[in-house]
C-alpha cells in the first residue's frame, strides 16, 4: 500500500499490527508535506525496485480507492526496468 500522507504513514505505523514503517521513511513522509501522495510513490517505487529480483509478483493496495496511485506506481517500475 502506497502510503498517502504523513497522517497515513502515522497511523499505519502505530495503529496497523504487524506494519512497522521506518522512522527515516516517516521522516520522508513529514518532509514531503502536501505532496506526501507523490513521495509515496517514490517510496513504493523504490521497494518494488529493489524487490524485483527475490519476488515474483506483488499485491498493490490504493489507499482511499486512489486507484491512479498505483498506475503510477506501475509506470514508475517499469521505466526502471
Amino acid at each position: 500500500m502506497p502510503l498517502f500522507n504523513n497522517k497515513h504513514a502515522n497511523f499505519m505505523h502505530n495503529e496497523v499490527p504487524g506494519i512497522f514503517i521506518p522512522e527515516s521513511l516517516r521522516q520522508r513522509m513529514e518532509s514531503a508535506g502536501e505532496n506526501g501522495a507523490i513521495e509515496g510513490i517514490k517510496i513504493a517505487s523504490e521497494l518494488l525496485i529493489e524487490l524485483r529480483e527475490v519476488v515474483q509478483g506483488v499485491y498493490l493496495m490504493p489507499p482511499f480507492g486512489r486507484y491512479d496511485l498505483a498506475a503510477e506506481i506501475i509506470d514508475l517500475v517499469r521505466i526502471q526496468v
